[in-house]
């Protein structure tokens, strides 16, 4: 579940390719609810960073109904969500969902990812269960693949990646899943 705020700066300045830019969320897996992280993604001079933490269920209740405090932050990163809730407006805003399959390699930190069924929804009641309203944005049988790495790709997975069919692009869920949601 991504956070935006009231003006939906975070969906613009992604749209707009603003640098450098950051956006907040909740993550979970398999629709459990008992480990759920608070993300900060950003980027800045077309690399991508990533800070997390914890959350507990009260801070996820607060941060979604917009009753939060700084009292019930218990990490720097908490702390800067709340603040942005408390002088943006920032609320939940989307949720997107899929199901990835993952290939990682070591060397390198090199992670290739496929993300299909890719679906939006805007039933922020139900994030933490299995039953959220969901519609998919992709066509069925399309899906996303994502090549991340730290410091390199070795030579071989690069020389896999060089197909011919395939095209890179830019392209970031968020921003697809809230347009969307604010165009349907």
């Amino acid at each position: 579940m991504y956070f935006d705020s009231i003006d939906n700066q975070c969906y613009y300045q992604n749209e707009d390719g603003t640098d450098p830019r950051a956006k907040f969320r909740l993550r979970l897996y398999n629709h459990d609810g008992s480990f759920v992280k608070l993300e900060k993604k950003s980027k800045c001079k077309g690399m991508t960073g990533k800070e997390s933490c914890s959350v507990d269920q009260n801070l996820i209740e607060a941060l979604c109904s917009g009753h939060v405090n700084q009292d019930m932050a218990n990490s720097p990163l908490q702390s800067e969500l709340i603040t942005l809730v408390q002088t943006q407006g920032y609320r939940p805003s989307v949720i997107v969902e899929y199901d990835r399959v993952p290939y990682i390699y070591k060397l390198g930190n090199v992670r290739v990812t496929f993300d299909e069924g890719i679906a939006s929804s805007n039933d922020f009641s139900a994030f933490l269960s299995e039953k959220v309203k969901k519609r998919l944005i992709l066509p069925a049988g399309h899906l996303l693949m994502e090549v991340k790495y730290d410091a390199f790709i070795p030579d071989y997975i690069y020389n896999l990646l060089q197909l011919n069919e395939l095209r890179q692009t830019s392209f970031s869920k968020f921003y697809l899943c809230k347009k969307y949601n604010m165009y349907e």
